[in-house]
C-alpha cells in the first residue's frame, strides 16, 4: 500500500519490497570496491553494469566520483570476464543514443531554400 506524500504536488512513495536484498547488493559492492582480491565475477560483472550507465557513483555517496570510478577500473582489471561486459553495454548504448537521434532529426531538404520537404 503507497503512503501519500503532501507537498506542492501529490505524490506516492512505495515501500521497499526487498530491503535486506538491496542491502546485501550494496554491501557486497561496497566490499569490491574497497578490496577486489574479494569480489567475485558477479559482483564485476554488475559494477561494469553500473560504471557503463554511469550509475555507480550515486551508489556509493560518501566517496567522491572519481574515486569511485577509480576504484571501479581496479575491480575490472582484477575480472576478465567483466570487460565484456563493459564493452558491450557501452556500445549498445552509443547505438542506441545514434539511433535515437537519428529518428528524432527532422528532414532538411529544403527546409531554408523554400523548396518542398521529400
Amino acid at each position: 500500500m503507497p503512503a501519500r506524500r503532501y507537498g506542492l504536488f501529490r505524490r506516492w512513495s512505495w515501500p521497499t519490497l526487498d530491503c535486506p536484498g538491496k542491502y546485501a547488493l550494496r554491501t557486497s559492492i561496497h566490499r569490491a570496491l574497497i578490496d577486489p582480491s574479494d569480489s567475485d565475477p558477479r559482483t564485476a560483472v554488475l559494477i561494469a553494469l553500473l560504471t557503463a550507465v554511469h550509475a555507480l557513483p550515486p551508489q556509493c555517496p560518501d566517496r567522491h566520483p572519481g574515486e569511485v570510478d577509480r576504484l571501479a577500473s581496479r575491480v575490472l582489471l582484477s575480472h576478465r570476464s567483466s570487460h565484456g561486459v563493459l564493452d558491450s553495454v557501452r556500445r549498445r548504448i552509443q547505438q542506441d543514443y545514434a539511433a535515437s537521434f537519428c529518428g528524432m532529426v527532422p528532414p532538411m531538404k529544403g527546409l531554408f531554400t523554400g523548396g518542398t520537404t521529400g
